[in-house]
């Protein structure tokens, strides 16, 4: 066969121009066609970013031992004996405020005597205080009365307040009834026993004490008590009515109320009757 006659090998003549179509471009991006020796090098330069990254973190931990150095001279600087002269002080202080509040603000004082039964007892100790008081009747309070005849009576007195300036006091010794300003008071805190200390339900009278009293008309025996308080005085009595010596008997009579020390804010001992007194 005639080579010109051969159809696959394409004939070309001087006017034929071969034509080349462009290669498609690549993106070096997606692509890398850098050698091995330069994507080694990029990833030392990376690991060596990544590496210089870390002591950023580190400072930031670095900080603490910052605000540990600032505490420890203040630590170090405390000696044995500067403890001792820290708690000194205290102490101190913690005295002078004690000193302050029970010359001042309240006091502590012990019950004497079986005036005050059932509500207080003999030994008993209480808190008193006189910071802006004003006394009222119910109140049971601590006075000094100033006394001639008895010498135990110079002493602080615990009484219950049963009326202020201006008011009336009546009491019936044979009903066993107290008035004030012609109400009947009723006195569950109280009682009326005598000698034997049996309930008699009644006042047993001191001649040698009371003050004056009246008898009721026709009938000698029954006898009553009436006062009114003159202006800046109290009326007082003890609990134990037939054991009390109180304003109704002439070595006590009316207390100025400038000789009460204060009222009583609660009991303290014994623990199983601490608290409030009414």
């Amino acid at each position: 066969m005639n080579t010109n006659e051969r159809l696959d090998e394409p004939i070309l003549t001087d006017g034929d121009v071969p034509v080349v179509e462009p290669a498609p471009s690549i993106n070096n991006i997606d692509t890398p066609t850098d050698s091995p020796a330069q994507d080694a090098s990029i990833e030392e330069t990376v690991a060596q970013e990544t590496v210089e990254q870390e002591p950023v973190e580190q400072e930031t931990v670095e900080q603490e031992p910052v605000a540990q150095k600032a505490d420890a001279p203040a630590k170090k600087g405390l000696s044995p004996l500067g403890f001792l002269l820290e708690y000194l002080e205290l102490f101190v202080a913690c005295l002078a405020v004690i000193l302050v509040v029970f010359s001042f603000v309240c006091r502590i004082c012990s019950v004497s005597g079986d005036s005050m039964l059932p509500t207080l007892k003999d030994g008993q100790l209480l808190l008193v205080s006189d910071l802006f008081y004003d006394p009222k009747p119910g109140d049971i309070i601590i006075f000094h009365q100033t006394s001639e005849e008895i010498s135990r009576f110079n002493e602080p007195i615990i009484k219950r307040v049963i009326a202020t300036s201006g008011q009336h006091v009546r009491i019936d010794f044979n009903e066993g009834t107290l008035e004030i300003d012609g109400v009947v008071i009723q006195e569950d805190y109280i009682q009326l026993i005598d000698t034997l200390g049996e309930e008699i339900g009644e006042y047993r009278v001191f001649a040698e004490h009371h003050m004056q009293m009246t008898s009721m008309p026709g009938n000698e025996t029954h006898r009553i008590f009436e006062a009114t308080v003159p202006e800046g005085c109290l009326f007082v009595m003890g609990d134990n009515r037939n054991n009390s010596s109180d304003s109704r008997t002439n070595v006590i009579g009316f207390v100025d109320e400038r000789r009460v020390l204060g009222h009583v804010i609660c009991r303290l001992t014994p623990t199983d009757a601490f608290g409030s007194v009414d």
